[in-house]
């Protein structure tokens, strides 16, 4: 698992994609969500990503993985998705009863959310032995003028993050190894993990900025934390707007629970999968009302870097100690996720 290289991204997906339209934002490299402006006052966003169903996880639990992930990038352009096409391209080793199961979690989430299913395609994939069991789609109609995209950003904007770094990755590996973790971690961190299954969600900040920016237009930008983790979705958003930045690594938010399963599992909580947490690049004079929007809303929201000209490049600061920001391909999380299956813990 893992996403294509930044390279290939660039070469050949960019530069092939289909017939030009020029009512649509073409894809590239660290935007996750397509908008195609359908009349002068409405546009489309659109966003997709595998379903996935984890048996060691459940029904509930990967059904809620399946919506939510690709309800986050949905998320980023502040609005919040309203219509869905499910692909079903089943592993052949899930039962009927697990089916009926998870798609009637679908279901649920997709109604909490307020998604409509428009069809699909539905079947069993033969030989599939995968977590991957199918494809999902989500699209939302707005007023342009309101959708934002990780590309946006500008020079001399602050760099928000909400929550912690590496929730989904830390959570998943607590709940599919519950034994092993458990036995390494206190029973109050455990109990942080679990709930932090059900934090992955960034819709809630899609909402409190759509609502920030309809009296001034504070926010300029979002991206969701995914492959990678929050280092790799920095650069991502760098990338794509073309702009560099200086961050403040020591102040990037690692929830000691969190920080305690990624040492049982030597993983680097900045590099790993984190859903469940939202960069924003704000105008620097709106940064303390834009804070104080999220924690009057429960969501911890913490400043970690200025965003600068591309020309400066993209560097952390440690203690006064400067490095650059290097982009790493592969998010260590599926090495150790893999590792752990086949070393046969529980």
């Amino acid at each position: 698992m893992g996403k294509l290289a930044e390279k290939f991204i660039n070469d050949i997906i960019a530069n092939e994609h289909g017939y030009y339209r020029a009512n649509v934002i073409a894809p590239r490299y660290g935007i996750d969500t397509s908008i195609i402006d359908l009349t002068t006052t409405l546009a489309m966003a659109i966003a997709s990503d595998p379903l996935t169903y984890i048996a060691s996880l459940g029904a509930k639990v990967s059904a809620w993985l399946s919506i939510q992930l690709v309800a986050n990038d949905i998320a980023t352009t502040s609005l919040s998705p309203q219509y869905g096409q499910i692909v079903l391209n089943l592993p052949d080793n899930i039962t009927e009863i697990e089916l009926r199961a998870y798609w009637s979690h679908i279901d649920s989430f997709a109604k909490d959310i307020g998604i409509a299913i428009t069809g699909g395609h539905t079947g069993w994939a033969h030989g599939n032995r995968s977590t991957i069991a199918g494809g999902i789609t989500l699209w939302a109609i707005g007023a342009p003028e309101t959708m934002l995209l990780s590309s946006m950003v500008s020079p001399g904007e602050t760099l928000l993050m909400t929550k912690s770094a590496a929730i989904s990755s830390s959570a998943i590996l607590a709940a599919v190894f519950p034994n092993y973790t458990a036995a390494r971690l206190s029973t109050l961190d455990v109990g942080k993990l679990h709930d932090e299954m059900w934090n992955i969600s960034v819709l809630k900040e899609a909402h409190i900025v759509r609502k920030l920016n309809t009296v001034k237009r504070s926010i300029t930008a979002m991206h969701d934390v995914t492959e990678g983790g929050i280092l790799g979705a920095i650069y991502e958003m760098c990338t794509a707007s073309k702009v560099g930045v200086e961050l403040y690594i020591n102040d990037i938010v690692v929830e000691p629970h969190i920080h305690n399963v990624c040492a049982v599992f030597d993983l680097d909580p900045l590099r790993s999968i984190g859903a469940g947490s939202m960069l924003i690049s704000c105008n620097t004079e709106d940064k303390v009302e834009v804070i104080a929007a999220m924690e009057s809303n429960d969501i911890r929201c913490t400043e970690i870097g200025v965003f600068t000209s591309f020309d400066h490049g993209l560097y952390w600061y440690d203690n006064g100690l400067k490095t650059e920001l290097i982009n790493h391909e592969q998010d260590p999380y599926w090495a150790v996720f893999n590792k752990a299956m086949n070393d046969g813990l529980s």
